[in-house]
């Protein structure tokens, strides 16, 4: 085992540690940081991934997950290995040199199908059907089905946009910030 392998490893077990710190206070402070926590460690999972490579990311993730998992947080699990997921797709982008837009638009869609896949799982999970309460809210607001079908398919994508639109800029502001202070190291 080289001296990069054990980095690798070291690093990867330091990100899954602070998924487990993390997900310990967002149990304890009763889920109200759950979000920050999980864009915290995308941008973890970001830079590791941009610099092992992004199989290694995928382990780090599913460590991360697994842990989660043992203490009990399913949804903060979930919502955190599906977020990962975009650091790891723009890790990929940003290696291939892909424009911002051509990042945007790929991460708006991940985004997008990730919200719309938890959205529905946390449905099922919770025992929701979505079509009846889609009709309950259509009788009782005196709405157009169009629109309520509209608003539950829109309403993944806008919020993968603003993920995508977040993830993008924030991964290249980490990446900016490391460079500059590594070239001050020098």
């Amino acid at each position: 085992m080289g001296n990069n392998s054990i980095r690798v490893i070291t690093y990867g077990a330091m990100i899954a540690a602070l998924a487990a710190v993390f997900g310990l206070v967002n149990l304890v402070s009763g889920g109200i940081i759950d979000v920050l926590f999980s864009y915290v460690l995308t941008m973890a999972v970001f830079y590791y991934s941009y610099r092992f490579g992004n199989l290694n990311g995928l382990v780090t993730a599913t460590a991360s997950f697994l842990l989660l998992m043992m203490i009990g947080i399913i949804f903060f699990a979930v919502f955190t290995y599906a977020t990962m997921f975009l650091g790891i797709i723009m890790a990929w982008l940003l290696k291939g040199r892909k424009s911002y837009r051509m990042c945007t638009v790929v991460l708006t869609g991940a985004g997008a199908l990730k919200n719309l896949l938890i959205f529905n799982l946390m449905a099922q999970l919770l025992g929701i059907d979505m079509q009846q309460e889609m009709i309950e809210l259509v009788t009782s607001f005196n709405i157009n089905m169009d629109l309520v079908n509209l608003i539950y398919w829109t309403t993944p994508v806008v919020i993968g946009f603003m993920e995508a639109t977040m993830v993008n800029n924030y991964s290249r502001l980490v990446l900016t910030k490391i460079r500059r202070y590594h070239q001050r190291g020098r």
